[in-house]
């Protein structure tokens, strides 16, 4: 047993010496990454704009000057922000919407476009997932491409 440990002791020794680990981070250096995000729809001052890596949507619509119409009940204000990312904040309607992350599957298969199974699959994603987190999540999907959520978005929220 004193062999062992002797014979591991000086290998560990020996690793530590011929392989120094030199990579320090300087903290006094370390400056914050800002992103790039663009956000149209229903907002006065359309365009890009810069913020902090990391931030989150809730962030950013303090930038933005929101009009009346602007629907904010189907975003997740929670969602951080990604480089490049786009924002589109949508207009409000009348028409009631049905929630993607607390529907049946009989709501579900109200929206126009989405059959039973595609229903079942949006329930079983999130099941296996949790709540989705944006709209655009439902491209995780199969069978619900960018033509199909384009056509059922004005019905769904989260």
């Amino acid at each position: 047993m004193k062999k062992i440990l002797y014979w591991f002791s000086l290998l560990f020794l020996l690793t530590f010496f011929l392989f120094p680990n030199d990579d320090k981070i300087d903290l006094a250096n370390f400056k914050t990454k800002q992103i790039q995000v663009e956000v149209k729809g229903e907002v006065t001052n359309p365009g890009v704009f810069q913020i902090n890596a990391y931030s989150k949507i809730e962030d950013l619509l303090k930038m933005v000057q929101l009009k009346d119409t602007a629907e904010l009940s189907t975003i997740n204000k929670n969602t951080v922000l990604k480089n490049n990312d786009v924002l589109v904040i949508p207009k409000k309607s009348d028409q009631v919407k049905i929630s993607i992350n607390s529907a049946s599957l009989e709501q579900l298969c109200q929206i126009p476009f989405i059959g039973e199974k595609t229903a079942q699959k949006i329930i079983d994603y999130r099941e296996q997932y949790g709540s989705f987190q944006q709209l655009e999540d439902l491209l995780n999907i199969k069978g619900i491409g960018e033509k199909k959520l384009e056509k059922i978005i004005e019905y769904i929220c989260l």
